[in-house]
């Protein structure tokens, strides 16, 4: 992994974790119960590029998917992500942005 990309997302909350099979993913927990989001490539594996697309993925305390969406790049993640103050209101404005997409209209 690019060491700009993992300093970029860990100043935003986000660390690298195994997730299952030797892979990697950028998660970040939402709550105490223990929700949390993925950030992968359209691959499934960890992000090299700033410029690159990246997909988000909420997932239930239990590891059960719950919804997921697609940013461009991580520039335009990350200017969403941070509009909100605590891991909720981020969540909630992430989730916001899928609900007005074209194909979910």
């Amino acid at each position: 992994m690019n060491d700009n990309i993992l300093e970029f997302y860990e100043a935003i909350g986000f660390k690298d974790a195994e997730i299952e099979d030797d892979l990697t993913a950028l998660c970040c927990e939402i709550d105490e119960n223990g929700s949390y989001v993925l950030l992968t490539d359209d691959n499934g594996s960890l992000p090299t590029a700033i410029k690159q697309s990246v997909l988000f993925t909420y997932y239930s305390p239990e590891g059960s998917f719950q919804w997921s969406t697609s940013f461009k790049n991580s520039d335009e993640f990350k200017a969403l992500w941070q509009s909100g103050a605590l891991p909720p209101e981020k969540l909630e404005a992430i989730k916001k942005y899928r609900d007005n997409k074209e194909w979910y209209k």
